[in-house]
């Protein structure tokens, strides 16, 4: 029964991450594509061809829907969604 139970927590946990991702614009989800890959801002804004301003702006509203404080919490939840980091921006 613990494990059933701790396996429907993750599930629920999984679902809010995919929920919250579903909250995101196109653009968003790219910048967090990117920020998860490890990528600064600088480099974001030259892979997609916007100004740093933009992405910090883009990066902040992944940050608040996402319902994180910090990247690598960010990081995690990504990771236990599935969702892949971008290739490093150069």
């Amino acid at each position: 029964m613990e494990r059933h139970a701790a396996a429907q927590l993750h599930r629920q946990e999984v679902e809010g991450i995919q929920a919250r991702v579903q909250r995101l614009t196109p653009r968003e989800r790219e910048v967090l594509e990117y920020v998860i890959g490890g990528c600064l801002n600088k480099q974001i804004a030259a892979a997609l061809q916007i100004s740093e301003a933009t992405v910090k702006q883009h990066r902040g509203l992944v940050m608040h829907k996402m319902e994180v404080s910090s990247v690598p919490e960010l990081v995690r939840q990504c990771e236990m969604a599935g969702i892949a980091p971008r290739a490093t921006a150069h």
